[in-house]
């Protein structure tokens, strides 16, 4: 990746550098297959090694739903020095991409792109990627399903939305895409899928309806923010399926600039605060209306 990124600033409009190297890269090792063999077997033996799942299932989610853990975990991570010394990619991934990379990554060509991905992964290799999808997409089921069933969520959330029990129903409808995807059935994926995606429509708005319970009967820092996480992991779960679903890499693409855009979030400790800065200052003046101006 760093050599990707070396030389010279190219002027607006012009093809960027990392995507002219990442070609000429990919035409030297088709020309060359002893080459090309000793870098599959090096991408092939880091893919075993690695926690795939780690990384589209934790990374930009904070590990406890609370502000002030994400609050401590992005300060940790400005302080402390990462190690690519770990088998977690969700570790991994902010020493190997810059938030720069987005404009260059954007731009790859569909030939450049499916280059990419046979290097990546060639025959048998997507296999352990889908593995390590499903997987990520297992782990964030769960955590949707117990936020939902948590009562400081369930509580505030209208009893209407929840009478079809959305969260009941995820890890079922996950277990049944994954036997299909394993079964090579692709319509069968496809229609598994289309649940999977209403039911978690239906969970976004059950976590909506959270704001109408707290404009009644006050503002929680906290709770606000564990909806928050709740909506972000289902946005994540789609991302996922289109990902698994797609005939070509361009979703996983999509997908790869999105986990980029998400780590330019998760370094902000200012764009943490700044999101739930309104709601610490509308919780503040509910109190105050309550207790008089000697709160202030």
């Amino acid at each position: 990746m760093q050599w990707l990124r070396h030389g010279a600033h190219v002027a607006e409009g012009a093809t960027p550098r990392p995507v002219l190297r990442l070609r000429q890269m990919l035409h030297v090792l088709d020309q060359h297959a002893q080459h090309r063999d000793a870098v599959q077997g090096l991408l092939q033996a880091f893919w075993r090694e690695v926690d795939i799942a780690a990384l589209f299932a934790e990374f930009g989610f904070s590990p406890r739903l609370a502000l002030r853990s994400a609050l401590w975990q992005r300060v940790q991570a400005r302080l402390l020095p990462r190690t690519p010394d770990t088998r977690d990619l969700a570790a991994l991934f902010p020493l190997l991409f810059d938030d720069a990379d987005l404009r260059w990554l954007a731009e790859l060509d569909d030939a450049t792109l499916e280059g990419a991905a046979q290097l990546l992964c060639p025959a048998g290799g997507v296999a352990r990627w889908q593995a390590g999808l499903l997987q990520a997409l297992t782990h964030l089921v769960s955590a949707v399903r117990a936020a939902g069933f948590a009562a400081p969520l369930r509580l505030r959330m209208d009893s209407t939305l929840l009478a079809d029990n959305p969260f009941g129903q995820l890890s079922r409808t996950a277990d049944a895409l994954a036997a299909a995807l394993a079964a090579n059935d692709a319509a069968l994926a496809v229609q598994h899928a289309n649940v999977l995606r209403a039911l978690l429509d239906a969970c976004r708005r059950a976590a909506a309806s959270i704001a109408e319970h707290l404009e009644e009967h006050g503002v929680s820092v906290d709770i606000v923010f564990e909806a928050d996480q709740l909506r972000a992991r289902t946005q994540r779960i789609e991302e996922l399926l289109d990902t698994l679903l797609a005939p070509s890499p361009r979703e996983a693409l999509r997908l790869l600039l999105g986990m980029v855009r998400v780590q330019a979030g998760t370094r902000s400790v200012r764009a943490l605060l700044s999101r739930h800065y309104s709601l610490l200052a509308r919780q503040v003046a509910e109190r105050s209306a309550e207790t008089g101006e000697h709160y202030i």
